[in-house]
């Protein structure tokens, strides 16, 4: 049984504090020394802090565009990120001599105390876009502040990050925008190269279609059509001459080469020619009565053999001759055997109608070929002569010049079939040299917005961060806040104190007072005896 176990008013519990006041003042007093000793024993830390203001670009954005692209705090971050790299905090520590002991042990954890106390805080501010309209916030300012053991190495640490802050901006956003300038200029010679291959494609696709290129395709069409022309107009004059050239041979073959000879008694003299017709005539009716070993045809052909000897012929002639007289005898013969219907006689008689022909057709040739030997003197063959010649030159001539002018309508004709493909190829080429065209003049006008940007970029109009406030030296340092370790040690011991109270009075079972004995066994007692002190 313990006070906790029945209700206690207030002045149970000032009795109780009065009586356990020792327990409460030893855990309060050691709790809030420590946390006096902790205050004054930690080391001070000066915070030095500088704020630059963010300077939009003073040039309007549609007359010179930048060529440096991200957010601005993302811009920030990567300037911190490149300050405090390893080597650049190494090197900040050595330039100040920071820590020369742990940086000669564990340069490390030198690096890691730095950069735990460089600190980048953003200032952000809510505005409204005119032009795309709603609310939006807009980073207009930021700070750096930097950590240090005293007042001066604060101030001269935010110092020196403040300038590499400036001038890592200005140097990043310099070469950001040289590299776009770079970049866009090896584009552009490239394309150059790429523009010159199709500049010398095209030339060379030109020369070996010249003549079928589409911008020629009415030419050759029109070339076509007159080539077609011409060709029908020769080929008519051609039947004309060939019309003329027939004729002119049919009187020709009618008109004797020689003039008549007549003699004192008034009879013609036969020529050669006449003289070998005449005999072959009679020969044929002669052969045809008469067999092979009767004088007549004997006769007759010793002097048609004669004949055909001075035109260089008689060899052929003499050929026929046996065959014919071989063939009319078989037809005698046969005649005495079978009826002039039966098959084998109407054979002989066509056999000996086609020799009779080409007897008579060899002394044409013989009568056209062997009085060449001697000049004509009819001037009427003479003129025909040259007549046909001449309409046969002129007929050779004119087929010369179909055989040209077709040869010419079949490569108009091959242009004219070729044109769409030669045209298909010469668009693909033509269309791949007027986007390298358009993309190079597009590059241009690139290069030359990347070049105002970098010459902005160089200047003082470009975007660009201005120390507002330089870094200032601290009067206070900012940790450890030794009241507040002080404060938070005195509550600590309060709370241990009045915890140390309650846990003794818990396991004290002592009665205490005529309330406690009421309590516990429910009557008042008659007298209460004080504590009496001895003398």
């Amino acid at each position: 049984m313990n006070v906790f176990d029945y209700p206690m008013d207030l002045i149970d519990y000032a009795k109780m504090f009065k009586r356990r006041v020792g327990w409460f003042m030893v855990p309060l007093v050691a709790v809030a020394s420590i946390g006096v000793g902790i205050a004054f024993i930690l080391p001070a830390i000066y915070k030095s802090e500088a704020t630059f203001l963010i300077q939009r670009q003073t040039i309007p954005q549609n007359l010179v565009a930048t060529t440096v692209t991200g957010y601005i705090q993302e811009q920030i971050e990567q300037i911190r990120q490149r300050i405090v790299t390893y080597d650049d905090l190494v090197q900040l520590a050595d330039e100040n001599h920071l820590y020369p002991n742990e940086m000669a042990n564990d340069p490390s954890a030198v690096v890691s105390k730095l950069r735990e106390r460089i600190e980048v805080q953003m200032e952000d501010v809510q505005s409204s876009d005119p032009d795309q309209g709603g609310i939006r916030y807009a980073t207009v300012a930021f700070t750096v502040s930097v950590g240090a053991e005293t007042a001066v190495m604060a101030q001269s640490l935010a110092r020196q990050l403040s300038d590499r802050f400036l001038a890592e901006h200005r140097e990043s956003r310099e070469e950001r925008a040289s590299e776009v300038t770079d970049f866009l200029e090896e584009e552009a010679e490239r394309l150059q190269i790429e523009i010159a291959d199709l500049e010398k494609a095209l030339a060379g696709f030109k020369q070996e279609e010249l003549q079928q290129l589409p911008e020629l395709m009415g030419m050759n069409l029109n070339l076509f059509e007159r080539t077609q022309e011409k060709l029908d107009q020769t080929e008519i004059r051609i039947r004309t001459l060939q019309q003329e050239v027939n004729a002119v041979r049919a009187e020709l073959s009618l008109t004797e080469p020689y003039e008549r000879i007549v003699t004192e008694e008034g009879g013609i003299v036969l020529s050669g020619s006449q003289r070998l017709s005449a005999l072959t005539a009679e020969y044929l009716r002669a052969s045809s009565r008469y067999s092979a070993e009767h004088p007549d045809i004997k006769r007759l052909s010793r002097e048609i053999r004669i004949l055909s000897e001075e035109s260089g012929n008689d060899r052929r002639l003499d050929e026929i001759m046996e065959q014919l007289v071989s063939l009319q005898e078989e037809l005698r013969q046969a005649r005495q055997r079978y009826s002039n219907s039966h098959p084998e006689i109407k054979n002989l008689e066509e056999a000996i109608a086609s020799l009779q022909r080409g007897m008579q057709s060899a002394v044409i040739d013989e009568k056209n070929a062997g009085e060449l030997a001697v000049q004509p003197d009819n001037p009427r063959y003479v003129a025909l002569s040259t007549q046909l010649a001449a309409s046969e030159a002129n007929l050779s001539a004119e087929r010369a010049r179909k055989l040209e002018l077709s040869e010419k309508l079949r490569a108009y004709e091959d242009r004219l079939f070729n044109t769409p493909l030669v045209e298909r190829d010469y668009k693909s080429l033509a269309r791949g040299y007027e986007n390298a065209i358009a993309k190079f003049q597009e590059l241009k006008d690139k290069q030359l917005q990347a070049r105002l940007a970098q010459q902005l970029e160089s200047g003082e109009s470009a975007e660009k961060f201005i120390l507002a406030s330089p870094p200032y030296l601290p009067r206070f340092p900012e940790s450890p806040n030794r009241i507040g370790i002080i404060l938070l040690g005195t509550f600590f011991g309060l709370m241990l104190g009045l915890m140390a109270i309650v846990i003794v009075e818990y396991f004290d079972k002592t009665i205490r007072g005529p309330r406690m004995v009421y309590r516990v066994i429910g009557v008042q007692p008659l007298a209460t005896i004080p504590q009496m002190e001895s003398a």
